[in-house]
């Protein structure tokens, strides 16, 4: 609601000018104390008259809310006489009494105002290492974002703006316009302010904060973090590439202990240990190599593998082995895996499709700033995939077609056939040869 209407000027100024007049009723508004925010979003006996009995309220006007002001400010005068710490009360009482230092006394009362506020400040410093992670407890809530900044957190913008004052601060129900919702279900009778959200996140992180930053770098770290936002942890995978078991075809990812990993037996082998070609290590080599990719990102390709691999499994007892329909020399001049392609096919069948916009939809109401702190909380290294991510399943392998002259085919072909057969003969010296 704007200041036009809700003193009724809106007939003697332009419209032309109206919208220049919302822009700074936001701006004060934006700037309230807690003791303004709950005359201006609050209702009841102690706050502004309202016109309506539902958030968000509108503000009375100032016409009609003449005997409410009046109350008020007998109320506060009476509280002013009987406040024994007043800080008028340090003057001698002969000069309070006195009309001619009424501004005087006006002036006391202001510093007194203004220290009072300093004073609860003052106060909330002894809190910044009360790393309680309830929202009126500990550290305050409009300290918590400073007092992470001072700890190195680095905190972004958030998709919970203050674009709307009335979410921002007294909050509001979800408006789910064109969306049909025929179920609801209400922590409490009043919604919660997005700036509260906030708060409360921000004091996860705080309570967090030691065991975030012991565990920055591995995957634990990174579920602690998401879980500081609130999102479960089936709602939102962390993927690791590398580590893999290079018979799994299907990548199933390593356990984090099986990160740390000797892949030599240390055994000596006969012969000159000089040679570039030999070592004195006997490389296990049961894993890929790591690499510095990390996933961390809503998918609706995550469950699909995940029921891929399982149709597969039970439709292959004897196993599954990739190269069968992707190693065959023959599918050089081909543009697609044909096997590959009617092997998915068939799998895949009975599989229902994943509707894309339930992702798109799941993700807003998420705080978007998640995905910006996850790149400060991996390796610098890593090269990090967040947010919404569409991308092909396991068994969909894109080919190219490479077109070979005849000479170049046939040597191909018997290049191929030499490789097959060092392999046998040498396994471990093939990509030598190679």
């Amino acid at each position: 609601m704007g200041l036009l209407e809700e003193y009724n000027f809106s007939a003697s100024i332009s419209t032309t000018y109206k919208p220049q007049y919302d822009s700074l009723t936001k701006g004060i508004i934006s700037k309230f104390d807690d003791y303004e925010k709950y005359l201006y979003f609050k209702s009841g006996s102690k706050a502004w008259p309202k016109t309506n009995s539902t958030v968000p309220y509108l503000n009375d006007t100032v016409f009609n809310s003449t005997s409410w002001f009046t109350q008020q400010i007998a109320s506060a005068s009476l509280y002013d006489e009987l406040n024994e710490s007043r800080l008028t009360y340090t003057v001698p009482e002969f000069i309070r009494e006195d009309s001619a230092n009424q501004p005087y006394n006006l002036f006391l009362d202001m510093i007194g105002q203004h220290f009072d506020n300093l004073w609860i400040y003052t106060k909330a410093m002894t809190d910044k290492y009360d790393a309680d992670n309830r929202l009126n407890v500990g550290v305050s809530r409009d300290l918590i974002r400073d007092t992470l900044k001072s700890f190195g957190v680095k905190l972004y913008s958030s998709n919970f703006s203050v674009s709307n004052l009335a979410a921002s601060f007294i909050g509001e129900f979800y408006q789910s316009g064109s969306e049909v919702i025929n179920t609801f279900v209400t922590a409490s009778n009043d919604p919660t302010p997005d700036k509260d959200i906030l708060s409360e996140t921000y004091k996860r992180i705080y309570h967090n904060l030691p065991y975030l930053i012991k565990t920055k770098g591995t995957e634990r770290g990174l579920r602690a973090l998401i879980n500081c936002f609130g999102i479960p942890s089936g709602s939102l995978e962390i993927t690791e590439v590398g580590g893999y078991k290079k018979d799994d075809y299907f990548f199933n990812r390593a356990e984090t202990v099986d990160k740390i990993r000797l892949d030599n037996t240390g055994s000596l082998v006969s012969g000159n240990t000089l040679s570039q070609y030999v070592s004195i290590q006997n490389n296990d080599e049961k894993y890929t190599q790591d690499s510095h990719q990390i996933d961390v990102s809503f998918s609706p390709i995550n469950e699909l593998n995940s029921e891929i691999e399982s149709l597969v499994q039970s439709n292959e007892p004897g196993g599954f082995n990739l190269d069968e329909y992707i190693g065959d020399p023959n599918l050089l001049s081909s543009g697609s895996y044909v096997a590959l392609n009617a092997f998915a096919a068939r799998n895949m069948a009975s599989i229902e499709r994943y509707d894309v916009y339930d992702y798109i939809r799941l993700i807003k109401f998420f705080d978007n700033q998640l995905f910006k702190m996850v790149k400060d909380f991996v390796p610098a290294r890593a090269i990090t995939t967040t947010g919404i991510v569409v991308k092909p399943h396991i068994l969909n392998r894109s080919k190219m077609e490479l077109i070979f002259s005849n000479s170049e085919l046939i040597l191909t072909c018997l290049l191929i056939t030499l490789a097959l057969f060092l392999r046998r003969l040498h396994p471990q010296r093939l990509y030598l040869l190679l």
